[in-house]
């Protein structure tokens, strides 16, 4: 499918009013489309998973790091808080990344960062590695969630746009409800928070495969 079908979103070219305009208009080949962009629009919001997993997985990694690697309450704090300042960091590339590269390449980029940020802490052995992969999975969700937005909102049309940009804040919100469920299953594990870090990066692969099928916005187009 040619990525100038995306188009065929942005409403009707008939003059008719936009309101008019409805997922149930659109002629049999248009619903193929349609269901490229509720695709793209899931595996987008694949990002917002991966920001409330690794806001929430801290929760319950902190106390088994802090057991492994003898943390002390202030170096714990500084392990929770590098994550949000990875994220604040990430506003300063924003515009050169969305504008520049484009939102769906933006989108890869950041879950390639982030799959090495989670292994990069999933195989540290110092606070200062762990340190740094926090960091950089900050880095990853804060810019990503910036261009899954973007990127859901260009290539829906006005009647589904608020629907389908949700999806990213549900996946905030399912992300963190599977770090508390994994922080439950692996706590009583024996380094158990390397496993916490490290099963993110599965979403994060899963993100960066899917994108590469699925075409740019018209928008950047």
């Amino acid at each position: 499918m040619e990525d100038r079908e995306l188009l065929l979103l942005d409403g009707p070219h008939d003059g008719g009013a936009e309101e008019d305009f409805t997922p149930n208009s659109f002629p049999t080949g248009d619903k193929t489309c349609l269901n490229l962009v509720y695709l793209a629009a899931l595996v987008a919001a694949i990002g917002g998973l991966l920001f409330g997993y690794d806001v929430g997985i801290i929760t319950g990694a902190k106390l088994q790091v802090a057991h492994d690697l003898g943390l002390t309450c202030a170096q714990e704090e500084l392990l929770v808080a590098l994550m949000p300042l990875g994220a604040l960091s990430a506003s300063l590339v924003a515009d050169p990344c969305l504008s520049g590269i484009g939102r769906k390449t933006t989108i890869q980029l950041t879950a390639f960062i982030f799959t090495l940020g989670a292994l990069l802490m999933a195989f540290s052995h110092s606070l200062l590695q762990l340190l740094i992969g926090r960091f950089i999975v900050g880095f990853a969700v804060s810019l990503s969630a910036m261009a899954e937005c973007l990127y859901i909102s260009e290539i829906s049309a006005p009647s589904n746009r608020g629907l389908l940009i949700s999806l990213n804040e549900l996946g905030i919100t399912v992300g963190l409800l599977l770090a508390y469920i994994t922080n439950f299953i692996f706590m009583s594990v024996s380094g158990g928070w390397r496993y916490m870090f490290g099963l993110s990066t599965v979403l994060s692969v899963v993100q960066f495969g899917a994108l590469l099928l699925l075409p740019p916005t018209p928008h950047f187009l």
